[in-house]
């Protein structure tokens, strides 16, 4: 639980910048939004990958190790690999500890009454270098776009992973044997539907829309994408509602778990927009040294925050989620009721579950933001313009710190403005 997070952690917010380096900003800034869709397919691959090796977890027994080398054996290949392209790849140079230097001057902002970032110049009295110092606003400029394009959404994301998973315990298996249940259903259609409705975005849908002249820019893909979550979550609380009027503790007139897929699907469709768009816009607008600072950025606001926000939905909505008899689980040991299943085990009474609420409440979230980022288009726009102002800033050869620091003061002084007083730019 130490290594995994740390390893993983490392591994999330590089790659994906390592490869995006790999194109010029200007040249092939056109094609960036395709090489993240490409990353976003990888991506679910591996997580097929890994669902068909926890499968085979299920068959070994005691023998953990087997399963656990799998990985480590890809893991061992893919280092190699990477050694072995390592040159042809384009390898910036290095502009030192930017991560350390963006929280120093965000610590000496906020430790001024009141918080000033621009008297962290040393031009104005500060420590640090100019550019240093617009490097930290214009990451700290990107951070409320990438939430509110990531953070909405993702909610519809934890309940498909959570509420979703568990109301398909109590639909009706389908297949030999009951094989496609919800846990089948959770670990496949999903990754199976990002890779399917990614591979016909980017090489069809996408294309498409450039020949005639149609560019959705990153707003209105994190829309759509609430959009997905939206029609999804009120699906799944329709499919929860025929689930109540139709359950038995057999399981034998419930609804059919496929029924369950279009939620999987929407979502997955969901994600196509909004992943791949923020990946897009943090790489882009975050200066060279701060950009797999932007990605982890992007890890946080779509990952951690909606997980403790959804696990502080799930605290407060637990009467929800029990039955006349206040059992908690389809097999609850702490608690009494007079229905069994066909084994004889004691089962609750979902009838009297209200699941669906739960799923309206989350519903609140991608509305929320669809309104936000409708307001959020002008700033959107602002920020736009800025960057392409600035361009692709960074410490030059040969210059000092301070020199960059005027050439990116001058650039940016006709936009600067616009960004902090809200005129158009």
């Amino acid at each position: 639980f130490l290594w995994f997070p740390l390893g993983f952690g490392g591994i999330k917010s590089l790659v994906g910048t390592m490869g995006a380096n790999q194109f010029h900003p200007e040249i092939h800034k056109d094609r960036l939004m395709s090489y993240w869709l490409k990353f976003y397919i990888v991506i679910n691959i591996g997580a097929l990958v890994s669902t068909a090796v926890n499968v085979y977890a299920n068959t070994v027994g005691n023998e953990m190790w087997k399963p656990f080398s799998i990985p480590t054996v890809a893991f061992a290949f893919g280092f190699v690999a990477f050694l072995v392209g390592s040159w042809r790849y384009v390898k910036r140079k290095p502009l030192g500890s930017s991560l350390v230097q963006l929280l120093k001057v965000v610590w000496g902002s906020v430790s001024t009454c009141p918080p000033n970032l621009e008297a962290q110049k040393r031009g104005m009295g500060g420590k640090f270098p100019e550019a240093a110092v617009d490097d930290t606003r214009r990451v700290l400029n990107l951070v409320p776009l990438i939430f509110i394009g990531t953070f909405f959404f993702s909610m519809s994301y934890w309940q498909m992973d959570t509420y979703v998973l568990f109301q398909g315990y109590e639909m009706r298996p389908e297949g030999p044997g009951g094989l496609f249940d919800s846990n089948v259903l959770n670990s496949f259609i999903n990754p199976l539907a990002v890779v399917f409705f990614a591979f016909i975005v980017e090489r069809l849908l996408l294309p498409y829309l450039d020949r005639k002249g149609i560019v959705i820019n990153h707003i209105n893909k994190f829309m759509i994408a609430c959009c997905c979550a939206i029609v999804a979550l009120v699906y799944a609380a329709g499919i929860d509602l025929l689930l109540r009027s139709s359950w038995s503790p057999d399981r034998a007139s419930c609804p059919s778990i496929l029924l369950l897929s279009p939620v999987y699907a929407i979502i997955a469709l969901g994600e196509v927009w909004a992943s791949p768009a923020a990946l897009d816009l943090a790489y882009r607008l975050a200066p060279p040294s701060t950009k797999a600072i932007a990605i982890g950025l992007h890890g946080i606001t779509n990952g951690m925050v909606p997980n403790f926000v959804s696990s502080a939905l799930s605290y407060f909505t637990q009467s929800l989620q029990v039955d006349e008899n206040g059992c908690k689980a389809r097999h609850d040991k702490d608690c009494e009721t007079p229905l069994s299943d066909p084994a004889g085990k004691a089962t609750w009474n979902y009838r009297t579950v209200n699941i669906w609420l739960i799923y309206v409440i989350a519903a609140v979230f991608p509305v929320i933001g669809l309104i936000v980022l409708q307001f959020s288009k002008g700033y959107y726009k602002r920020l736009m313009a800025l960057h392409s102002a600035e361009g692709e800033t960074g410490v030059e050869d040969g210059a000092s710190e301070d020199d960059e620091g005027a050439k990116l003061q001058r650039r940016r002084s006709s936009t600067m403005g616009d960004l902090e007083g809200g005129g158009d730019s």
